[in-house]
């Protein structure tokens, strides 16, 4: 940690301790990147980078919340707070990821039922997708538990894994949104425990069009993966 001096990050860390607002946590999170990237390197397990360093998110917005300024330097607390990182590893030393196979098929269904819903105007059945995929039932729905159980930025129509539900950071970002994004966001991921919406149905709940709702829910994936840093 040497090359990071004893103010690295402080200025930033006191735009955000001041603030609260979401652009201010990410230009904590942007200032620290590289010190993170450097720090991940010391942690390997079987989880993917990707998770890992979602995790150390959470564990460098917990160090936000605890630091001092009088009792050292802040990249020290952030990297004592990272050591948690060992304890995620052991945990989920026996735990399966999902295989880039099952996400393909993810990716595939998704599509194929967005296509549909635009192009019938409402919510396909699960025969409708079955014929058109050619899949049985039994694998339409199955894949549709995934879909409905997956990260943020998937349920909301892109596919980067790794987003962990419960961060803090999504909690900023909401705040951060449209009233109409706001709506969608909620519905798509079961935000504080809004019951999920199709597109159609959310197209209804707004008097707009699936399409409409499709192109919005598309904006704030990106948006939201730019806050995660994905």
């Amino acid at each position: 940690m040497g090359m990071y001096g004893s103010n690295f990050g402080y200025e930033e860390w006191e735009e955000w301790r001041r603030t609260k607002s979401p652009g201010a946590l990410h230009k904590v999170l942007r200032k620290f990147d590289p010190f993170l990237e450097k720090e991940l390197q010391k942690y390997g397990g079987n989880l993917p980078k990707s998770i890992l360093k979602m995790h150390a998110k959470k564990f460098i917005i917990d160090a936000l919340h605890t630091y001092k300024p009088e009792k050292g330097k802040l990249t020290t607390h952030i990297a004592t707070n990272l050591q948690r990182l060992n304890r995620i590893n052991y945990k989920t030393s026996s735990t399966l990821t999902i295989s880039e196979e099952i996400q393909r098929g993810v990716n595939t269904f998704k599509q194929a039922k967005e296509e549909l819903t635009i192009r019938l105007g409402r919510e396909p059945t699960p025969e409708e997708l079955s014929k058109e995929l050619g899949w049985s039932i039994s694998k339409i729905l199955r894949t549709e538990n995934l879909v409905r159980t997956e990260t943020p930025t998937s349920a909301l129509e892109v596919s980067p894994m790794g987003a962990v539900a419960d961060d803090p950071i999504i909690d900023y970002f909401y705040h951060d949104l449209s009233p109409k994004e706001k709506i969608i966001f909620q519905h798509r991921i079961g935000y504080r425990g809004a019951p999920y919406l199709g597109t159609v149905e959310l197209a209804k709940k707004l008097k707009t069009t699936p399409a409409d709702i499709s192109i919005t829910a598309k904006k704030i994936a990106k948006k939201l993966k730019e806050v995660l840093g994905k």
